[in-house]
């Protein structure tokens, strides 16, 4: 049994979990006798637990029921180089889902994935991999992932974008899209690095 965001799970329902866990058994409204259940659980949660203990919003004996076994995973923005992974990995799943094929992601929506706060974490990008499926919007849509700032924020922004679209065009050939934005390769060389752009 997969409790997902057990954090947020009311304090009052609480021993009624910690009560299954202890005994494995269930009792069913209006049953004569309780249930043996057979599972193991798997819980996720956003908020430090131990922190919550200390809030006295979670209980620390239902803490130590569930965790036998503990996985730290950072959020996706600490990952960045594995976001168009799991993006193409939910985009499969998608397509397998509604018979359709699975569109390539060029370079500029590779860039504009690693550059996504993801506050949702994987739930969103989920989310977002089937929008694309359903080709409801493309990855760097630049309403989602516009930058909020000064004019020279936003022309900086509209550059890299611009500047990953041809290198995506030339496949990481440098040279080639120098050429294509006319400007010198130093320039491309400069503009990347101030940018964080790699080929």
């Amino acid at each position: 049994m997969f409790l997902d965001q057990i954090d947020v799970m009311p304090l009052e329902l609480q021993p009624l979990l910690l009560r299954l866990l202890q005994s494995r058994q269930i009792e069913p409204v209006g049953g004569q006798a309780p249930i043996d259940v057979d599972l193991r659980v798997v819980a996720s949660a956003s908020e430090d637990l131990k922190e919550l203990i200390a809030k006295g919003a979670f209980r620390q004996d239902l803490y130590y029921r569930l965790a036998g076994v503990e996985i730290q995973l950072p959020p996706l923005r600490q990952i960045a180089p594995d976001i168009p992974v799991l993006f193409v990995h939910f985009m499969t799943q998608a397509a397998v889902r509604h018979g359709v094929p699975v569109p390539e992601i060029t370079f500029a929506e590779r860039k504009a994935l690693q550059s996504h706060d993801w506050p949702g974490n994987a739930h969103q990008l989920r989310q977002a991999a089937q929008r694309r499926i359903l080709g409801l919007d493309g990855v760097a849509d630049t309403r989602d992932l516009a930058v909020k700032g000064t004019l020279k924020d936003r022309v900086a922004r509209f550059e890299a974008l611009e500047i990953m679209r041809v290198l995506d065009q030339c496949r990481g050939n440098t040279a080639r899209a120098a050429a294509q934005l006319g400007i010198p390769r130093r320039t491309l060389n400069a503009k990347m690095n101030r940018q964080g752009i790699k080929p």
